[in-house]
């Protein structure tokens, strides 16, 4: 029974596709959240990169992290350490410290 509520929702709540396809960031990464976790929606791990791409590229620094998780693994792109660790950077620079550690602990300080 709680399996079949689970996968009920197979799209994201409105009012979230509203925030993100509106522009903003904080929805836009949780989205992209969803699709990663495949929460509420089928697990699509291309889909999700696009949508925190878009919130990296309004410089919301959470979805640049996971945009260096991404690349760092190899989900929904292509596994490439050195573009994981310039979203690392980028994101460090705004002053998210868990991708300032993540970025000294590969060996390059931001």
């Amino acid at each position: 029974m709680v399996g079949e509520l689970r996968t009920t929702m197979q799209r994201p709540p409105e009012w979230l596709i509203k925030g993100a396809e509106g522009g903003d960031p904080t929805s836009m990464t949780n989205l992209g959240f969803m699709y990663e976790s495949g929460r509420g929606v089928a697990h699509d791990d291309a889909e999700a990169v696009r949508w925190y791409r878009k919130a990296a590229d309004a410089g919301y620094a959470p979805a640049m992290r996971n945009l260096g998780m991404a690349y760092l693994n190899g989900l929904g792109v292509a596994k490439d350490g050195a573009e994981a660790l310039g979203w690392y950077r980028k994101a460090a620079a705004l002053g998210d410290e868990q991708s300032r550690r993540r970025s000294s602990a590969s060996g390059n300080s931001v």
